[in-house]
């Protein structure tokens, strides 16, 4: 399970990079959200 657990913490470490380096929605979303009363 060794080998098992260091694919999935490799896997899970790019895939948090590759998001954070191409967000899946636009910049501004959260906050359009957050201003609305």
């Amino acid at each position: 399970m060794d080998l098992l657990d260091w694919i999935t913490a490799v896997a899970t470490v790019v895939l948090v990079f590759v998001a954070l380096r191409h967000p899946l929605y636009p910049p501004g979303i959260g906050k359009d959200e957050e201003s609305r009363p």
